[in-house]
């Protein structure tokens, strides 16, 4: 049986009717697997997390949890008490965590906890760290204000259509939205906080409270997109953002399998 990409799940033997074969089912997919247990305890060893992780100890660090278990974490980091958990849980002193616990505070965290505890030691503390983040998203009651805005005072949009100046502008308007750490503030302290939790939001906060800037219409050309999706888009802003967003599905998809076949030609398995 040959080792497969990082997948999330474990084969279990369904021994319903002698002789069938076992569906070791997962979120993404399902293997059908012989029932021998030579064969289930090879299942388990190179389809399991915790197989890919020992064979494949880099993996850890896509071993991530949901976005608001990440959320969570980061927000109980804000208080002595809560930082004194996490530490307490990952078994590390409270200095060598982050101000705020972030995505990629984690996965070091998680990494430095494979080296020291291996990987049962690891996963068990895996899973305490997310039932931490996900007990502190409830209790927060943390949501988005249909009011969403900024509590700062922020430059105004300059004039005409000057591409390069808008450019400019949107960027302005994001360095002064993301700069602030107000995560008490009701109209967008949770959004800053997930902001600065996980990256790859900061640029999505950026344009609903500040403004999308200069996108590419379906022709090629430089668009002006002057407004954040908290005030609403014109008309003619939404359509221009959703072809262009449209039309880059595809070329992800064709990027993605490039991807797989360079990897598959490389390591002569299947991807």
């Amino acid at each position: 049986m040959e080792q497969t990409g990082f997948i999330q799940g474990l084969a279990v033997s369904h021994r319903h009717q002698p002789g069938a074969q076992s569906p070791a089912h997962t979120p993404q997919a399902a293997f059908y697997l012989p029932l021998s247990e030579a064969t289930q305890r090879e299942a388990a060893e190179l389809l399991s997390v915790a197989g890919q992780i020992s064979h494949h100890p880099a993996l850890v660090k896509t071993l991530l949890p949901p976005p608001e278990v990440i959320w969570g974490l980061a927000w109980r980091s804000l208080t002595p008490q809560g930082r004194g958990e996490i530490a307490r849980l990952a078994g590390v002193d409270e200095a060598a965590l982050e101000p705020v616990l972030t995505q990629a505070g984690l996965a070091d965290l998680v990494s430095q906890i494979l080296e020291r505890d291996g990987v049962a030691g690891m996963l068990e503390t895996f899973r305490r760290l997310s039932q931490l983040g996900y007990a502190a998203v409830q209790a927060s009651g943390a949501s988005m204000s249909p009011f969403i805005q900024s509590d700062e005072k922020l430059p105004a949009a300059p004039d005409g259509n000057a591409t390069m100046r808008w450019e400019v502008y949107a960027d302005e308007l994001a360095e002064k939205i993301l700069a602030s750490t107000n995560y008490q503030d009701l109209h967008i302290g949770p959004q800053l906080l997930d902001a600065r939790a996980s990256a790859w939001n900061r640029r999505s906060l950026a344009m609903v409270v500040g403004v999308r800037g200069v996108v590419t219409d379906v022709h090629g050309k430089p668009f002006i997109v002057r407004h954040s999706y908290a005030e609403g888009l014109t008309p003619e802003e939404m359509y221009t953002c959703v072809v262009r967003a449209r039309q880059g599905l595809p070329r992800s998809m064709c990027r993605a399998s490039r991807w797989c076949r360079r990897c598959k030609s490389v390591t002569n398995h299947p991807v």
